[in-house]
Order: structure tokens, then C-alpha cells, then sequence
């Protein structure tokens, strides 16, 4: 049962008899196009959908880009849920402002075989997600729009013990009219931290993206708040892993993480966590290792072949898309400062290089053709099995 009828989060809701809540629920459920998030289940968009009806007797909004929303549904949210008909009624037009500004931008992140959602927060393409749906920094990432048209990004920086991740898109956004640069639509993240009893919308892209289908979209409350998680009654299933969980301001106030098997066993990243570690996402860092994987698998790479010799350290090999690779090594460089170290051996790279963490990004100087190169590392991983994954002394 949806929490819109509860009077408290997971307890029936009694104030209304049942014909007139069992009818407003419907309308509801109509109007947002909200499903119970159960496999395979969903209900599109309509394909000519009513006006959403601006908001009257606005109350102030908390932050820019945020939705007004109407100062008597607010107040009377504050006690509890909608206690008459005109207040169910307003909020199933706020449900539907958020809606219609949310769908277009609960995008699906495609990577290889592996699906996720992720939702756009800002005009120059960043999309929060969750961690086990990125997995690592800098890989290739296809990013899907309801409408069924992808265009490329990257993965920047994950943790995983927290399970967020972020991403960017590195396609251009379309022109404006006018032929001006565009930006991408976006939700703006909160500023405020929900409170239990909340009401959110959840949005997401269950068992992948569906062609001609909008993301599904679910109402529920919330029901408990930590530092990093928030856990609710709308329901998720697989799929919708780092999709958005939305204020009823359209603010993103956390990503989709985990569920469990009761259905109010829903749990969400909150977006104060992704704040606390905003500058090691941005510059593409992975904080521990996904469940299940050997550490050890994980360590720093730069990806490429060294041989020492009368001119010093010298470029044997790039590895095709690799660290090295990406920032512009080139064999026949002379290597000559890693990490602001001067390194005299093959022995001292590896030790240079193995303490860093993997995906950090390393100063290198190289000399070519006589010039001194500035260069930077973004360290990738070496799994055990990789040939070479380490620096050693030739044997020769």
C-alpha cells in the first residue's frame, strides 16, 4: 500500500472513509502516472497529458531552481498527511509539477553489459548515480534519455563503502534557438535534509531502459534518515539503482542504493553524503573497492613499459587505453619526475607509483626531442592477472 494513505509511515490511513480515499489515491496514481515499481509493471506518460496547473498562494522556496509549492499544502503537510479533499488535491498537482520536471532528466548510464539510472544536476552534464552502478573512475559510459536518445560520458569519481558515484557528460548539449551554447536541463540538489514523514517521488529506469516508456515513477515517505541513507516506503526494484528520490520542491534529495524484502525496505544515498565527498568525485578518486572485489586488484597502474639505459629512463610501450596512453606518453620519452620525485630506477617508479591510490591523478615530467613535458596520470588499476601490471628491473 502507498504511504499517500497512511497516517503515519507504514500504518493505514483512517481519517478518510474508504470510498474517498480509495478514489483519490486513483486519481493520484492516474494523474502522476505512478506505479507500484513491482517487475515488469509500469505506466507510461499519457500521450496528451493535462496542463500542470501553476502553484497559487505560493509559499517561499528554499533554493534556486526549486519548485514553489502552494503555502496551504505546505502547512498542511508540516502535521501529517492531507487531512481534506482540496489538500489531496493539491498535492497531486505538486506530485505532477515534479514530474513533469523530473522525467526528462532520470536518464538510464549504460556501461557494457551493466545498467543503471542516474539523474542530471547540473547544466554542464554532471549525473549523481549510484556507486555500484559507475563502478570505477574513467571509463566510457553511454547515457540514455527517456526519449531514447544517448549520448557519451565518463565516469568520475566512486565510493563504494557509501555506494556513490558520479558522472559526466562529455557530449555538447544541443544549441539554444537563438544558436547560443546550450546546457543541460537538470534538477537542482537539496539544500535541506528530509525529515521522516517526508513525501518524495522516486523515479528510476526498473530492469533497464524500455523503449517508449517513461521512467516509472513511485510516491512514498520518507520513514528513517541517517547521515548517508535515507529509507522509505517508494518502492524500488532492480534497475533503478542511482535514480532520483525527489522533495515534493522537484529538489534531488538522494540516489537509489539498496532494497531489501520487506517493501518499505527501500534505501537511498543522501545527496549530503555525495556534498561530503564532492571534491574527490570531481577529480575522478575511487574511495575502497566494490562487494566482493580482492583489493588487490586494485592497485595504482600507470600502463606502460620502462627500460633504463645511458639517457636515463626510457618509454618502451603505451598500453592502448590506459593512463599513460590518455595523457600523451609517447614510446621514446624519457621519464624524468613522478609525482614531483626524481626516480633513478625502474625499482624507484614502482614504488612511486604503488603509493598512490589508484585512480589519483599524478604529475609526470618526460623530456622529447630535447623538450621537457609537463604531462598527468590518471592512475587506472592493475589487476593481478594483467602481464606487466608492475615496474620491474629488466633481467637483462
Amino acid at each position: 500500500m502507498y504511504s499517500i494513505v497512511s497516517d503515519r509511515p507504514g500504518a493505514p490511513f483512517r481519517r478518510f472513509s474508504r470510498g474517498v480515499a480509495g478514489s483519490l489515491l486513483v486519481i493520484l496514481l492516474a494523474s502522476a502516472g505512478l506505479t507500484r515499481g513491482e517487475e515488469g509493471a509500469s505506466t507510461p506518460a499519457p500521450d496528451a497529458p493535462t496542463a500542470v496547473q501553476p502553484a497559487t498562494n505560493v509559499a517561499k522556496s528554499p533554493s534556486d531552481g526549486s519548485l514553489p509549492m502552494a503555502a496551504e499544502l505546505e502547512a498542511a503537510l508540516q502535521p501529517g498527511p492531507p487531512s481534506t479533499v482540496e489538500q489531496l488535491r493539491l498535492l497531486q498537482q505538486q506530485v505532477r509539477r515534479v514530474v513533469a520536471r523530473a522525467r526528462p532528466v532520470t536518464v538510464s548510464v549504460e556501461m557494457n553489459d551493466s545498467v543503471g539510472s542516474g539523474v542530471i544536476v547540473s547544466a554542464d552534464g554532471l549525473v549523481l548515480t549510484a556507486g555500484h552502478v559507475s563502478v570505477e573512475p574513467n571509463r566510457e559510459v553511454m547515457i540514455r534519455f527517456p526519449d531514447g536518445h544517448r549520448v557519451k560520458g565518463r565516469s568520475l569519481g566512486v565510493n563504494h563503502p557509501i555506494d556513490s558515484g558520479l558522472v559526466q557528460i562529455t557530449d555538447s548539449p544541443p544549441a539554444s534557438e537563438d544558436g547560443k551554447p546550450g546546457a543541460w536541463p537538470f534538477l537542482p540538489i537539496a539544500e535541506v535534509a528530509p525529515q521522516p514523514g517526508d513525501w518524495t517521488v522516486a523515479l528510476g529506469q526498473p530492469n533497464g531502459f524500455v523503449d517508449g516508456r517513461a521512467p516509472p515513477v513511485r510516491l512514498g515517505r520518507v520513514l528513517t534518515v541517517s547521515d548517508d541513507l535515507i529509507n522509505t516506503d517508494a518502492t524500488l526494484v532492480g534497475g533503478d539503482s542511482g535514480g532520483p528520490l525527489i522533495n515534493l520542491r522537484g529538489e534531488v534529495i538522494a540516489i537509489h542504493s539498496k532494497i531489501g524484502e520487506q517493501i518499505t525496505s527501500n534505501y537511498h544515498v543522501a545527496v549530503g553524503a555525495y556534498r561530503r565527498e564532492w571534491q574527490r568525485l570531481m577529480e575522478g578518486r575511487m574511495t575502497g573497492v566494490p562487494d566482493g572485489e580482492d583489493p588487490d586488484d586494485w592497485r595504482p597502474m600507470a600502463g606502460l613499459a620502462l627500460r633504463q639505459t645511458g639517457d636515463g629512463l626510457v618509454v618502451t610501450q603505451v598500453f592502448p587505453r590506459r593512463a599513460a596512453a590518455e595523457a600523451g606518453v609517447t614510446p621514446g620519452d624519457v621519464l624524468l619526475e613522478v609525482a614531483g620525485k626524481e626516480p633513478e630506477s625502474l625499482a624507484a617508479v614502482d614504488r612511486l607509483i604503488r603509493r598512490q591510490e589508484a585512480f589519483s591523478r599524478v604529475p609526470l615530467v618526460v623530456q622529447r626531442d630535447g623538450v621537457k613535458i609537463e604531462l598527468t596520470l590518471w592512475l587506472g588499476r592493475a589487476p593481478t592477472d594483467f602481464p606487466g601490471a608492475s615496474f620491474t628491473e629488466d633481467p637483462r
